[in-house]
């Protein structure tokens, strides 16, 4: 073997664990929520990473956009920065409910009450099919906005308490 074939041979082997040993540090989605509005076509959902990012995607037609930017994560508080108002998000602070940590009245406020007290049980029911919880935007009371546009959860590798900066 010529000593050109064998550097190059010991080259694309280094670039190939240099390659693997940057993959370990890809970034993951970490939390993954979709509109609850169900649309023909299109859609927004919201993602956050474990690099303290998140993504916003507004898909609709034939297009998309993305907005991308860091966050901060204190307990169920999501608080956006670089945040552009897109779409429904009026906000850059977000409440995470998930719905086993949530009693009847949850259900009961989030329909408006037009729940007696054995209907609810079926709402909570259907919930649970559909997602893990609930995402709404907050007002400056720091109180969840139920007439605003709200999410629900599909992916959640959050722990309740976890605090990210």
């Amino acid at each position: 073997m010529s000593v050109r074939l064998l550097s190059f041979v010991v080259l694309f082997v280094a670039a190939g664990i240099l390659s693997c040993r940057n993959n370990s540090k890809r970034k993951e989605k970490i939390f993954h929520a979709a509109s609850s509005e169900t649309q023909s076509i299109g859609g927004l959902s919201f993602e956050l990473y474990n690099d303290s990012t998140y993504t916003i995607i507004h898909s609709g037609g034939l297009g998309f956009t993305s907005h991308k930017g860091s966050c901060t994560i204190a307990g169920d508080t999501i608080t956006l920065h670089n945040f552009e108002k897109q779409g429904p998000f009026k906000r850059n602070r977000l409440i995470v409910l998930r719905y086993a940590e949530q009693d009847s009245t949850y259900w009961m406020w989030k329909y408006n009450n037009s729940f007696g007290a054995a209907t609810w049980k079926v709402a909570k029911g259907r919930d649970y099919h559909m997602g893990e919880g609930d995402i709404y935007q907050l007002d400056e009371n720091n109180g969840p906005l139920r007439d605003e546009y709200h999410f629900t959860i599909a992916l959640d590798k959050l722990k309740p308490s976890q605090s990210q900066k």
